[in-house]
């Protein structure tokens, strides 16, 4: 079992209904996500995968702060070991951790060899390269940043359901469609990661060319 294991939103709100109860936790971190909870800063969270996932280190942190003397750092961990076996009683604890979304079966090296055999299938200036280097990066850390927004918008759809809000199934539904947009949002930055690492081997290998090309001459 993993030292400091982390928790979707659903098992987080349990966690802390164990320690505080009464409190629309699922709710609670929802908006916390999005610094909502007036009073309370946002607990730290990782939306780099298909979910929201806090790690036990972090709620532990929070639970300790907003007890406020109320319960201590003892009562707190026991709680968590409370947590942690009721859900490794019902599936493994790594169900729980959160999966990054499935990578792209595409080779890392799309490029094909006899074409890199050929001078004339790729050929960019210097400052040609650096510049689209920079593009590229650009564009994949705003394909990043636009896939976790979605991963956090359909969390906190998950739990939109207090009175006066969507039905169950219209949250569903713009649930689905933000997860379906963060899928797609990483499989396009696995792709241009792909070109990205494409492009510097490539420039690589006709450096290397040019400097072996370079030596034979001087013999």
């Amino acid at each position: 079992m993993s030292q400091n294991p982390s928790f979707c939103i659903d098992n987080s709100a349990k966690l802390l209904a164990s320690i505080f109860p009464g409190e629309n936790w699922a709710w609670f971190l929802s908006k916390n996500l999005h610094g909502l909870t007036e009073g309370y800063s946002t607990i730290p969270f990782d939306n780099s995968s298909e979910s929201v996932a806090y790690d036990l280190k972090a709620l532990k942190s929070f639970a300790l702060a907003y007890g406020s003397g109320r319960v201590t750092e003892e009562q707190i961990d026991q709680h968590a070991t409370s947590h942690i076996d009721k859900l490794e009683a019902m599936y493994m604890l790594n169900e729980i951790e959160h999966r990054h979304l499935p990578t792209s079966s595409r080779s890392d090296n799309f490029l094909s060899e006899n074409a890199t055999e050929d001078r004339d299938y790729f050929s960019i200036s210097y400052g040609e390269y650096w510049a689209l280097t920079e593009l590229l990066d650009e564009v994949l850390n705003t394909q990043e940043e636009v896939a976790q927004a979605l991963v956090t918008l359909g969390t906190t759809f998950k739990v939109f359901a207090t009175e006066g809000t969507p039905t169950a199934d219209e949250i569903d539904a713009i649930k689905g469609v933000a997860t379906s947009h963060a899928g797609r949002a990483y499989n396009a930055y696995e792709q241009l990661a792909m070109i990205s690492q494409a492009l510097a081997d490539e420039h690589n290998y006709w450096q290397e060319k040019k400097i072996a090309a370079k030596k034979g001459g001087a013999q």
